[in-house]
């Protein structure tokens, strides 16, 4: 015996029932969004805990100002042979392209092929963020 035929007693329910799935599958594509402070609020206590950074390594911030979020004695570590050190980073984040780029100022750097440099001022390479950003 073959189950009884599904009769639809409300015409306009199979429209509503659609209109209402696609409605939620439109808002599931939605990115989150946030603003530069709150990328930069966010990022800055990421790095004062230490956070792998595109590759730029691991990123390590003794401190950050929480007005600014520019971060203070900051530790590049980019492998067992390559190590850096600089007196600040700020950060740029961009919400056209939802990217944020450490600008280091003030850099100290020990590496098997170049040994001991100093540099006033290098940035990373962009790392795109896994939202969108406003200003």
């Amino acid at each position: 015996m073959s189950p009884a035929p599904i009769q639809n007693r409300r015409p306009g329910a199979r429209l509503a029932l659609a209109l209402c799935g696609f409605m939620l599958l439109g808002s599931c594509g939605e990115a989150e969004t946030r603003t530069v402070s709150s990328v930069k609020a966010e990022y800055a206590q990421r790095f004062v805990d230490g956070l792998e950074f595109g590759q730029a390594g691991r990123i390590k911030a003794a401190s950050f100002n929480p007005e600014s979020f520019v971060l203070a004695d900051v530790q590049v570590d980019d492998g067992p042979d390559r190590l850096y050190h600089a007196d600040l980073a700020e950060m740029h984040v961009s919400p056209d392209a939802d990217t944020l780029v450490l600008e280091f100022i003030g850099i100290t750097g020990a590496d098997p092929e170049h040994g001991l440099t100093d540099s006033p001022m290098a940035t990373t390479l962009p790392v795109r963020l896994p939202f969108d950003v406003v200003p």
